[in-house]
């Protein structure tokens, strides 16, 4: 970075890595680069900043870490979704008439969602000023929209009454929260 080596996490390494486009300079900000951490009154003026920061990015890329069977499970399931007419209806009617057959990639999907990402406060910036955000988790990519209609789906889904065969064999109703 400005012509001088920086140590990284492995996992941060990573996340450097896949959003790289081959032929095309792409301008990154990564709070743990471009803050020094160990400066609390810096760290409290980017702060101030992040607000603008994810309002004027043209996009931003929410770094789940590397791809694992599951992972790229539920993500390539996700994608499937985004090329439907209508993302939460889809999702809604992959539970109510295939829910035995997308079993294990609800199951994905739910993992997904309790990887350490979701619980930070820190979060909430990036969701609420970003125009446009993208999900990221190894190698594959799915707008933001698709997890809320997944999500929003899965919660109408949950209050409905269906089959208890069906009920038993899908992962817990209730643990699907972003």
């Amino acid at each position: 970075m400005n012509g001088s080596s920086y140590a990284v996490t492995s996992n941060l390494e990573a996340a450097l890595r896949r959003p790289r486009r081959p032929n095309k300079l792409r301008a990154v900000w990564v709070d743990a680069l471009c803050t020094d951490q160990e400066n609390d009154e810096e760290r409290e003026k980017q702060v101030q900043i992040m607000r603008e920061i994810y309002e004027n990015a043209p996009e931003v890329i929410v770094w789940l870490g590397d791809e694992s069977p599951s992972t790229n499970c539920a993500m390539e399931f996700l994608d499937l979704a985004s090329r439907q007419k209508n993302p939460r209806d889809w999702f809604v009617r992959s539970v109510i008439k295939r829910g035995l057959t997308y079993q294990e990639q609800w199951k994905a999907v739910i993992l997904l969602v309790r990887k350490q990402y979701w619980p930070r406060v820190w979060i909430i910036q990036e969701i609420g000023y970003a125009s446009r955000l993208a999900v990221m988790c190894g190698s594959k990519v799915v707008l933001w929209e698709v997890i809320v209609s997944c999500q929003s789906a899965w919660v109408e889904v949950r209050d409905r009454p269906i089959s208890q065969n069906l009920r038993s064999h899908l992962p817990a109703m209730g643990e699907y929260r972003i």
